[in-house]
């Protein structure tokens, strides 16, 4: 049941907040025991708002606000009042709870959403899987050997699992959308300047090259519409320095025919079998409904990879190697740490060694740029995951770079056929080839991207591929306890 259809249960009085939150309490535990999506569980806070906001209803026949009753989940990093927030320092553990809640956060209060768990991080915040020394591993909950991706993996695994409707995550490079493609449901980075980030939290608070945006997160394209249609429209009660834009919802439900341009590869590097087919099934199902649908090349995607970690790193990891001072690392980041720590001399040896040993594209990614924090954040993002991830970030990371707006949605799932071995140039091939076996029936999604402020748009293409190629349908997620339909 989606959060839209939670809701209209909720106003009907066909169910309560209470009883919403009990339930959804109990499934996040059972997705917690599968995926150890979850860092901290606010049941008495959260009982105690829903039993408010029933009796507010009784007693005025009238909703708080347009999400009155419904359960939401918060990303571990993002901070919220009395709760914890470390983004996987092991070194903040002893931390006190939080004394302020970020703007995103006090806007789904105003409107009556109720925060119950908060959910798993990477340490740093910078990785695209979810694994750190307080919390654990998390887990994909379509396959326990698999990731659910990162940073905001907890938020995707607990969502794909049926423990929250809907939830709040962070995307500084990818960190709704990947987790959201890995783990088979919706997600959308909004441009940054449309929504107010007050204390949004984010490890790098020296950095401002490239800021991270808030991102919903949840089972149906409705629900991400209905999350970013009232934080648009709330806003200016918490942040009036916000432009006063709103939602136009003339775009979302129009039906006109589109221009649409399609991307099926990249320039440095070959595309999944299955990312391949999911692409063409999306363009093949918009062309179905009339729209015109063309092949488009992303000129030298491979340079933007250079320029995104040069900015996200520009002051030389100096911020996130003092939050890391003498504390374990979570086994993820020990070889990038003690890469991030040598001296140039030795970094550029470095990038001869990575070019001799068969990393020839990281190489040759980075040989026009001097200093480390390039080299080193490309190791970081592919090699230290065990996983052809660099080609997926330099797709995710790209609409940060320029500030475009950014949406997944889920088409399908990988099918043996799709399992293509690919000629071992280097060492990316062979990951690549080791990550593909036996990674049938894992999801994969699609993402839509718009020009700056059009996040609208976004959402109307999405809500077209979803209404063609309805991958809700064919979850093999687990249900368990009650059946609200």
């Amino acid at each position: 049941m989606s959060a839209v259809q939670i809701l209209k249960k909720i106003k009907k009085r066909t169910f309560t907040a209470v009883q919403m939150v009990k339930y959804f309490l109990l499934a996040s535990k059972a997705a917690h025991t599968e995926t150890n999506c979850i860092t901290e569980v606010l049941m008495e806070t959260a009982l105690a708002r829903a039993k408010q906001l029933d009796q507010h209803y009784a007693d005025t026949n009238e909703l708080i606000g347009p999400l009155h009753g419904l359960p939401i989940s918060i990303k571990e990093c993002i901070q919220l009042e009395h709760t914890y927030s470390t983004w996987g320092y092991a070194s903040w553990i002893h931390s006190k709870p939080r004394d302020k809640t970020a703007h995103i956060v006090d806007i789904m209060l105003a409107a009556g959403a109720i925060p119950i768990v908060k959910t798993n991080v990477p340490q740093t915040l910078l990785t695209p899987e979810t694994s750190n020394l307080i919390y654990g591993i998390c887990t994909s909950p379509w396959n326990k050997s698999r990731t659910p991706g990162g940073s905001s993996g907890g938020e995707a695994a607990l969502i794909a699992s049926g423990g929250s409707p809907l939830g709040i995550g962070t995307d500084i490079g990818g960190s709704v959308r990947i987790p959201a493609h890995f783990s088979g449901i919706f997600a959308l980075k909004p441009t940054y300047g449309r929504y107010s980030l007050g204390l949004l939290g984010h490890t790098d608070h020296g950095n401002r090259t490239i800021s991270a945006v808030f991102g919903p997160m949840g089972r149906a394209t409705e629900d991400i519409e209905l999350f970013m249609k009232v934080a648009q429209e709330y806003q200016e009660r918490v942040d009036r320095a916000m432009p006063p834009l709103v939602w136009n919802e003339q775009i979302t439900s129009s039906s006109g025919p589109l221009k649409i341009g399609y991307v099926v590869n990249y320039d440095f590097f070959e595309v999944s079998g299955s990312c391949q087919r999911a692409v063409m099934e999306a363009v093949d199902a918009l062309r179905r409904r009339g729209h015109e649908v063309t092949l488009f090349e992303v000129p030298r995607l491979s340079d933007a990879i250079s320029y995104y970690f040069e900015l996200l790193t520009a002051d030389e990891n100096h911020n996130i190697l003092s939050y890391l001072h003498q504390e374990y690392l979570d086994p993820s980041l020990a070889k990038t740490v003690g890469l991030m720590k040598i001296n140039r001399r030795l970094q550029r040896f470095a990038l001869g060694l990575l070019s001799l040993i068969g990393y020839t594209r990281f190489a040759k990614t980075n040989s026009s740029l001097s200093t480390n924090k390039t080299v080193l954040s490309v190791w970081k993002y592919t090699h230290a995951m065990g996983q052809d991830v660099l080609a997926l970030v330099a797709g995710t990371f790209l609409y940060n770079v320029i500030n475009f707006p950014a949406g997944i949605v889920p088409v399908t799932t990988v099918k043996q056929e799709d399992i293509r071995p690919r000629t071992e140039r280097d060492l990316w091939d062979k990951a690549a080839n080791r990550i593909d076996a036996n990674s049938q029936g894992l999801p994969v999604g699609v993402q839509i991207i718009a020009r700056p402020f059009r996040e609208e748009m976004v959402v109307r293409v999405m809500k077209e591929i979803e209404q063609a190629l309805p991958f809700n349908d064919i979850l093999p997620i687990r249900r368990r306890l009650l059946n609200f339909q």
